[in-house]
């Protein structure tokens, strides 16, 4: 019998995310052909049917491979979600949105003072003041005193934070300093989204919102 030191779980390099196999599993639960929260019968499994099945789909968009994680996606993801949650507190309009999404994802966040909702909360603000149909403002020199307290009660982001990363996120543009935005779960396949072409629509927006900040 031969054996093997090496591990049976190679770690995740460069997973393939961007996956365009979408498997179906969470609306068949929904349309009544399994119940989620039951386990096998046959004690197969110890995890209930929807975990099972959660991990194979984790498996195959390459979100996880055995004991690994993908580090890069769950970061990308939390990043993602930061974004979307601030850009709709501030209600920014259909096409800021995606542009504050593509800028988020091409700073290197750890050069902003504060936290990550922090400049979240600057990037959509920059959005707003470079959208000539946005009839609000955006830059620090031109938010009055109660929209400052606002912000700072709402969102938890003090006039301060506001003023040091703006400043820092306009030379960033000017200067073009940024990275290339991670690609990540292309199809959105995690977030259950079926229809391909939404997201391939926003990605393109994202790309030509930063082309347009650039200019």
């Amino acid at each position: 019998m031969s054996t093997t030191t090496t591990s049976a779980w190679p770690k995740l390099e460069q997973p393939n995310t961007s996956n365009a196999t979408f498997i179906d599993w969470q609306s068949t639960a929904n349309r009544g052909k399994y119940d989620p929260n039951k386990k096998w019968r046959d004690g197969r499994f110890t995890q209930r049917v929807a975990d099972y099945y959660q991990n194979l789909d984790d498996y195959n968009n390459g979100y996880k491979n055995g004991k690994y994680r993908n580090k890069s996606y769950y970061a990308w993801l939390e990043n993602d979600r930061i974004i979307s949650t601030i850009s709709g507190q501030l209600e920014l309009t259909g096409q800021e949105r995606p542009k504050a999404k593509g800028l988020y994802h091409q700073l290197m966040l750890g050069d902003f003072w504060g936290h990550k909702e922090d400049t979240a909360v600057v990037v959509c603000l920059y959005v707003i003041e470079h959208n000539e149909r946005d009839k609000r403002r955006g830059h620090p020199a031109t938010i009055k005193n109660w929209q400052f307290d606002l912000i700072e009660q709402t969102l938890g982001v003090s006039r301060d934070k506001i003023q040091r990363n703006y400043g820092r996120l306009e030379y960033r543009v000017r200067t073009n300093c940024l990275r290339k935005a991670p690609q990540h779960d292309k199809y959105r396949n995690s977030e259950s989204f079926s229809s391909n072409s939404v997201i391939e629509y926003e990605q393109i927006s994202e790309q030509k919102a930063i082309e347009d900040l650039s200019n």
